[in-house]
């Protein structure tokens, strides 16, 4: 099956899932993210602002604010490239729709890439090598690539496939968080 049909197949698996299975989903996913060692030992952490049917990243982002960690989310800037900014925690109940109808920080604080300790990482679908299906714009492949540092996932159980299709500049992840538990990936490259 090719990356167009495959990722229109997993969003529709995603947005059928009924909201309150989607809440809890998510506060199970944040749960477990925020046990990460990866997590919790970073100073600093890349997380995306969520859509409204991917698994929310409201409650990681404020917890990480509240143990004092410096919060980097992506900001699409009116061309279509994807920056990263830092988040303020008086400014997380500021969040704007960006560029391409997506979540923004109210105020951009540019950050230099790679200047963080782990990255979370929004998905349509994750495989059991490691393998992600984003959107398909490459945002993320860029944002990940050549890094030393943690790629963590996160996705709802009806995201994960046996096998995506790969394409040689697509980034593997090293660990994918669901509803289910943490599944970390030996395979996945770090750099």
């Amino acid at each position: 099956m090719d990356k167009r049909t495959l990722r229109a197949e997993l969003r529709t698996k995603r947005r059928a899932m009924p909201v309150q299975n989607r809440v809890d989903a998510s506060v199970a996913i944040a749960t477990a993210v925020l046990a990460l060692p990866e997590v919790m030992n970073a100073a600093s952490v890349h997380v995306y602002l969520s859509l409204p049917d991917e698994v929310d990243t409201t409650h990681i982002i404020s917890t990480l604010m509240e143990l004092g960690k410096w919060v980097i989310v992506p900001f699409m800037e009116p061309d279509g490239s994807m920056t990263s900014v830092q988040l303020l925690p008086h400014e997380v109940a500021g969040i704007v729709i960006g560029a391409r109808g997506l979540p923004a920080a109210p105020t951009r604080r540019p950050v230099l890439h790679g200047t963080w300790d782990v990255v979370l990482v929004p998905v349509v679908g994750a495989d059991r090598h490691g393998n992600r299906l984003g959107s398909g714009a490459g945002h993320y492949d860029r944002l990940l690539a050549g890094r030393d540092r943690p790629a963590v996932a996160l996705a709802f159980d009806c995201q994960l496939s046996e096998d995506l299709p790969v394409e040689p500049h697509d980034v593997a992840l090293d660990v994918i968080v669901t509803e289910s538990g943490v599944h970390r990936l030996p395979i996945a490259s770090t750099g």
